[in-house]
């Protein structure tokens, strides 16, 4: 909008947070709540953020490959923290690596494992694997925070839950799983992308009244403008230099979908709330509390109703948690 037309705007949310549209912002969001983003959706998503779907593609990508480069550098963390090696400082082994002529950088996981394989000597043995075997979890939060981070990065990999985060988000997550409430761990991402989309659309109708209620349309030109051209530099070439502006513009722009006009325009982000619906129902696969067989396992928490006939001293009727 020109400035004119942003100044005369009417309030809203849009003016209380001026981070809201913020494309990182959104983007970590869904990468957390909506694992494997499906392509057909990577254009409302684009549209959402404003930016073309090549970005978002490639933000969603580095941020799969961040997290998986993450969880393997913290699994081998773990495996040669059990080295003797490991017992001894930093600077020790440093010093060990530029006699024997290793680098001296990175984790100091890593300068075991140079000086491991230097010496030849014999690799720690290898880390025990989350079978799926939910019973081995602790079912409690403060129990659950003595495990190490390798453990819960282990068990939220198994179940496809991301594994970036503190070690409390790690933590919370694991529990929500062994407690059975999987369904309530991103509900709140979830919620925050509808309220955000709802926004969006209450934008582009305002967008829209203003655009019909406007009796002239104004257009600024750069006084000083020029076009670009192409660079005769050799040794720093730019892929784009060669470029002008105007086809740096169709090569990035954003694709609107086939059939949009001002009647549908809110309704572009249509498959994007399918899609969370979706998503919710997924993980809304829970235990069933009528289920015996799921109330019956041993480890399983379990929600129990204390009536009056059922009192005993010092306990007071209601719902009370048990673990089976």
């Amino acid at each position: 909008m020109l400035f004119e037309q942003r100044r005369d705007f009417v309030t809203g949310p849009w003016d209380s947070s001026p981070e809201l549209f913020l494309p990182t912002c959104i983007l970590d969001i869904i990468f957390l709540c909506i694992p494997s983003l499906p392509s057909c959706i990577l254009t409302t998503v684009g549209l959402l953020t404003w930016c073309p779907e090549e970005m978002v593609e490639k933000y969603l990508r580095k941020k799969e490959d961040e997290m998986e480069a993450s969880y393997n550098d913290c699994l081998e963390r773990e495996h040669w923290r059990q080295h003797p090696l490991f017992a001894e400082k930093r600077e020790t082994l440093e010093a060990k690596c530029k006699q024997h002529g290793l680098y001296c950088s990175g984790g100091k996981h890593e300068l075991v494992k140079r000086l491991a394989c230097k010496q030849s000597s014999s690799p720690p043995a290898e880390l025990d694997q989350y079978s799926g075997d939910i019973s081995t979890i602790p079912v409690t939060a403060k129990e659950i925070f003595k495990l190490p981070i390798s453990t819960l990065k282990q068990v939220l990999h198994y179940y496809n839950v991301p594994t970036i985060g503190t070690k409390d988000q790690l933590v919370l997550r694991v529990l929500a799983i062994r407690t059975r409430m999987k369904h309530l761990l991103f509900e709140r991402g979830l919620k925050s992308i509808e309220d955000l989309l709802g926004v969006t659309e209450r934008v582009i109708r305002e967008q829209i009244k203003a655009f019909a209620l406007e009796d002239k349309v104004l257009y600024r030109e750069r006084e000083y403008q020029r076009e670009t051209k192409a660079s005769i530099s050799t040794d720093r070439p730019r892929e784009s230099a060669s470029r002008s502006n105007k086809e740096r513009q169709r090569s990035s722009g954003l694709k609107i979908p086939v059939g949009t006009s001002l009647s549908n325009l809110p309704n572009i982000f249509e498959n994007l709330k399918n899609l969370i619906e979706a998503t919710r129902e997924a993980n809304g696969e829970k235990s069933d509390m009528d289920n015996i067989e799921d109330i019956t396992t041993t480890g399983t928490r379990v929600v129990v109703l204390w009536e009056e006939g059922d009192s005993l001293s010092g306990w007071d009727p209601g719902w009370y948690t048990a673990i089976v």
